[in-house]
This record gives structure tokens, C-alpha cells and sequence, in this order.
């Protein structure tokens, strides 16, 4: 089990809450962080119910990878763009297959090829924010 500090009662690591009952849990901001170690990256969530590995998707390849560009990082944009915004299914939705080549470009590739990096969902949402924003400047902008 996990002691989450918002709530009263330990939390199962799995355990499902009603929406009712997530909507009036005080948030806690998800970090997303990766490292290297020993020749293996590793890449994990912290948030309420503490660090979980981030779920690959194998969209491109079954592993993660920062600081270049390749599968490996796309996959990694993939799954923290695809986590972020709290996709239920496994499949990759068009809203972030329509980000996650930028987010490569922008976030991903410049993270430490060898080194650890962490960046919060706020970063993550803002990061979105500007893009989508940007996108729609230039699609009326195209008309």
C-alpha cells in the first residue's frame, strides 16, 4: 500500500476511485522523470499513488530514449503526451499523434543523452497549450 498525505486512508497502487471522488481529492502535480542507469533507461510517474514506470505503448518500439531523435524517443513523447492527457485505451489517439513528432523536436531530443531529466505535468500542459496555440495562429493565418 501507499500513504498519500491528501487522503486519510491508504491507497491500493491500482485501486480505481470513482470520478466523484477524484474531483474532490486535492491534486498533486505528476513528475515525470527518467534516468540512466547501468546502460538502461528507466522512466517513471510520481504522483499521489507514488512512482509507477511510465507505460510504453510500442507505437514505434518497445523502449524509451531521450536526447536524439529516433522511435525510441518518439515513443517516449508518445507515452507522456499520451498520459498526460488521461487516455483510457491503449490506442493512440489524433491529438497526440498530431503533437508528438514537436514534442520530440522541442522536449525530448534535448534532454541529456546519458542523463537524468524530470519535467511536471504543468510543464507538460503549458508546453501543449503554446503549441495547439501556435498551430491555430497559423491555420487562420493559411485561409
Amino acid at each position: 500500500m501507499v500513504e498519500s498525505p491528501e487522503l486519510s486512508e491508504p491507497l491500493e497502487a491500482a485501486q480505481v476511485e470513482p470520478a466523484e471522488l477524484r474531483a474532490r481529492r486535492p491534486q498533486v502535480a505528476k513528475i515525470y522523470a527518467g534516468r540512466f542507469v547501468a546502460g538502461r533507461r528507466h522512466v517513471v510517474v510520481r504522483g499521489i499513488a507514488g512512482a509507477a514506470p511510465l507505460r510504453c505503448l510500442d507505437f514505434n518500439t518497445p523502449t524509451f530514449a531521450w536526447g536524439y531523435h529516433g522511435g525510441a524517443s518518439e515513443e517516449l513523447a508518445i507515452a507522456i503526451l499520451h498520459d498526460h492527457l488521461g487516455s483510457p485505451s491503449l490506442m493512440v489517439e489524433s491529438r497526440v499523434l498530431a503533437l508528438y513528432r514537436s514534442f520530440v523536436d522541442e522536449i525530448v531530443a534535448n534532454f541529456a543523452y546519458d542523463g537524468a531529466w524530470s519535467m511536471t505535468e504543468g510543464t507538460v500542459a503549458k508546453w501543449i497549450r503554446v503549441h495547439e496555440q501556435r498551430a491555430e495562429v497559423s491555420r487562420v493565418a493559411t485561409r
